[in-house]
């Protein structure tokens, strides 16, 4: 890349997590400084893929104005975190990060750059479904909505634009569709998710228990390659576990704003890939259970409100995409619930999800190692976990229905997607057990 393109992806990325950073000081003042970073960086994202979809919908082709409404975004954001910067915490001590982790963060990044190297394109699914569609956007203007002429049902039209706006706003920085633009997004969202896991567990559990879990994360070969293939499935898993840590941090604090940051989260999700909607429905359903069953009645309001803008904007999506989802196609031409009789079926999407359990995610195994100590869950923390637990459940039981439900070939369906979509929940699921171990042995 020449020196120019360097210096647009940086201020890309950087003016990025700065509007984020600036949007999550405010919403949460209270929140340790790592934390902000890192919801930030995922935050500043959403939102300018958002911002360039609004603005891509009323065919403003002039990057220039797009620009100007980033600045101007972050001119109000900044001025707001400004004038309550004596309310807003920024301390640093949150900082301090074992070595025995750096260095796995290290051998991590590695094994990822080796993966990039090899497939500077993507994976199929990356270059296929989200670096298509980042195309699209990126040249096709004012043509960008043929997007959703590609053929094929397995180009997947109807996946919303977190993941394809947010390469195609990195090329316009960069002055051209370079791979590294896309890896460079890739690099955040999975190693923001492996830094959440450790500043999570080390602020919930113990620093011993935040160091291994994290360490494995980040070493972990599927997760790695997956971060580096330019898909969707690792910035959902990342933004899935977003949505987890605040519903933790709203149970330690009481915090109202929590729910709001977590709801943004599970919005995000959907608007990365159809099984996201389902995160956002079943991540909502469990909160409003909650605050049904302590009566809190202007908690649920707050939350259907901050649950009203995604809505809008997948409902609005949904409509100009025009396409229709193959699962509910099958439901409602093939008569897919009919599989639901056939136990078969059944049989299969268990013995494959073990199956791939103890051959691609066989490194998971020494999460065990430190469970030999037992479990225990602190009294305070016993509703947050049943929660993470109830949504984690449900997501499963989600994904099992959509195999179950599938018109396509099973075995085909299982062998290509499943091990993706185990990952989706891998981060969560890490932070559950962590949750979950007892520490006093292992502190």
């Amino acid at each position: 890349m020449s020196f120019l393109c360097v210096l647009g992806l940086i201020y890309g990325v950087l003016s990025a997590a700065l509007c984020g950073f600036f949007a999550v000081s405010v919403c949460a003042k209270d929140l340790d400084l790592p934390f902000k970073i890192i919801f930030g960086t995922c935050a500043g994202f959403g939102i300018f893929s958002i911002l360039y979809f609004i603005l891509k919908v009323f065919n403003i082709e002039n990057f220039g104005v797009y620009v100007f409404c980033e600045i101007a975004l972050m001119g109000v954001l900044g001025g707001i975190f400004f004038a309550k910067r004596q309310e807003i915490n920024l301390k640093t001590d949150g900082f301090k990060i074992s070595k025995p982790f750096l260095f796995a963060i290290l051998l991590g990044f590695l094994i990822y750059m080796k993966y990039f190297i090899i497939n500077a394109l993507g994976s199929w699914d990356g270059f296929r479904i989200f670096g298509i569609k980042a195309r699209f956007l990126y040249e096709m203007s004012p043509n960008w909505q043929r997007v959703f002429e590609l053929p094929h049902f397995m180009m997947h039209n109807d996946y919303p634009f977190f993941v394809p706006a947010s390469f195609a706003r990195l090329w316009h920085y960069c002055g051209g569709a370079v791979c590294d633009a896309a890896n460079i997004f890739g690099i955040i969202c999975t190693f923001s998710a492996v830094f959440l896991i450790y500043f999570a567990l080390k602020r919930f559990k113990s620093r011993k228990i935040a160091a291994l879990f994290a360490s494995i994360l980040a070493l972990c070969p599927i997760f790695l390659t997956n971060g580096a293939s330019q898909a969707a499935d690792i910035p959902i898993a990342f933004v899935n576990l977003c949505a987890g840590v605040c519903l933790l941090l709203f149970f330690e604090n009481k915090n109202i704003s929590y729910v709001i940051l977590g709801t943004f989260f599970a919005g995000l999700s959907a608007w990365t890939k159809n099984e996201g909607m389902m995160f956002l429905l079943v991540y909502c359903a469990v909160f409003c259970g909650y605050f049904l069953y302590k009566r809190e009645w202007k908690n649920i309001f707050i939350l259907f409100a901050s649950l009203l803008p995604f809505t809008a904007l997948l409902g609005f999506f949904k409509h100009l995409a025009h396409t229709p989802n193959d699962v509910i196609l099958g439901i409602t031409t093939l008569k897919t619930y009919d599989h639901i009789f056939e136990p078969a079926k059944y049989i299969l999407i268990v013995k494959t999800a073990l199956f791939m359990l103890f051959t691609r995610f066989s490194m998971l195994f020494l999460l065990l190692i430190p469970a030999c100590a037992g479990f225990c869950v602190k009294n305070e923390q016993k509703a947050p976990v049943a929660l993470l637990a109830g949504i984690f459940a449900l997501m499963c039981c989600g994904y099992f229905l959509i195999y179950l439900l599938s018109p396509h070939d099973l075995s085909w369906h299982l062998d290509n997607s499943l091990d993706r979509i185990m990952l989706q929940m891998l981060p969560f699921s890490i932070l559950l057990f962590g949750l979950v171990i007892r520490e006093n042995r292992t502190k």
